[in-house]
């Protein structure tokens, strides 16, 4: 979520990744909430928006989170990829509506006091699951929508599901639910308060692992060799390495295999029963094709920029070419509700900094 424009391209979808996500979908290439069959308005969608793999920081903690290796992250894998009627794919991209998995799925990334797991012990999960039940979830401007589901494999036989939705059937599929609880608490971000203790809704538990996988990463990260590699050789000599490398060909030390062997998640094509553990396809981000910002703000000339907002005075000062700008007026309209909100966003603050240092003393301890 960075505050600036990014000007990115990425490379289109791999078909591999396409094709195993149609194979291994229990629904297919139907619209997983209106179950209408592949058709011109049926298309691809990611769980977590693929444009976040240019937002390396926030890639750097979810990897680390999640116990993978720096870098491996790719968000093609066919585990984020669901198929979407168009129309119901544009209310998902404008945050209208959010998938929320069981909460027995949540409660296995929380320890008993419903803090998020720790890097090791998120590399210790082992499950069986193949396919995760989902509940649809309207979150705003939902009240008018209405959802038409087929209910047989007859095209005219549909359902109608209104606002709020409560008779709409449990949704099954095979995307993995830590992308889910992404996409899901960065949508819950913005208008649910945090919660503090452990008495938690499920909701406050999504975007608990939601704050805590995109939190910043312990200091310590560095005395992690399953994170972060040693840099090749041309690197450390000075060589400038490849933008965007199709294969990575860099040597890499004896454990390297072995780490990304672990840590890094292989397509399922072959295998069908694999345990969903963490995503894979190929183990590394996905490549962007042109990455034109450093070009954008080499691009600026600044003097020009600067005559445009502002002119000179005979004294050399600057003015402002807009004139004066009248100070901004805020109104605190503060209520009951509002106050409360604030003071539970407090208690998660504070709570969350003493999470992050006992995170890092955790490490430390691990580490020694």
């Amino acid at each position: 979520m960075s505050s600036f424009f990014k000007l990115f391209v990425l490379p289109p979808v791999p078909h591999a990744a396409r094709e195993s996500a149609a194979r291994f979908g229990p629904s297919e290439q139907r619209c997983l909430i209106e179950n209408r069959y592949k058709d011109t308005t049926v298309e691809l969608a990611h769980v977590l928006d693929r444009q976040f793999t240019t937002e390396k920081q926030i890639m750097d903690s979810i990897e680390w989170a999640w116990g993978l290796r720096k870098g491996s992250l790719n968000l093609d894998t066919s585990r984020n990829i669901f198929f979407l009627d168009s129309s119901i794919f544009e209310l998902y991209k404008t945050r209208k509506w959010i998938l929320v998995p069981e909460e027995s799925v949540v409660d296995r990334y929380l320890n008993k006091k419903n803090r998020p797991l720790l890097r090791p012990e998120m590399q210790k999960l082992q499950f069986e699951d193949t396919v995760y039940k989902y509940t649809f979830v309207p979150v705003s401007h939902m009240e008018d929508i209405v959802l038409a589901r087929q209910s047989t494999d007859n095209p005219s036989e549909v359902i109608l599901h209104e606002y709020p939705f409560d008779n709409m059937p449990t949704l099954i599929s095979h995307v993995d639910p830590k992308f889910v609880i992404l996409q899901s608490g960065s949508v819950l971000s913005c208008s649910l308060a945090p919660g503090s203790g452990q008495n938690l809704t499920i909701l406050q538990k999504i975007l608990r692992l939601y704050m805590t996988w995109i939190a910043r990463i312990p200091a310590c990260h560095i005395t992690f060799p399953d994170y972060i590699l040693p840099k090749p050789k041309q690197e450390l000599e000075g060589e400038e390495p490849r933008v965007h490398p199709s294969h990575d060909h860099r040597p890499q030390p004896p454990h390297a295999a072995l780490v990304q062997q672990s840590l890094s998640v292989d397509p399922l094509e072959d295998q069908k029963d694999i345990p969903i553990v963490r995503p894979r396809t190929p183990p590394q981000r996905i490549q962007p094709l042109l990455d034109m910002t450093r070009e954008w703000y080499a691009s600026l000339e600044i003097p020009e920029i600067v005559q445009q907002q502002w002119y000179i005075e005979n004294d050399g000062s600057l003015v402002d070419s807009k004139g004066p700008r009248k100070p901004v007026q805020f109104s605190a309209r503060w209520s009951p509700e509002s106050i409360r909100e604030w003071a539970q966003s407090c208690c998660w603050s504070s709570e969350q900094d003493c999470w992050d240092r006992d995170r890092e003393e955790s490490y430390i301890k691990l580490n020694n």
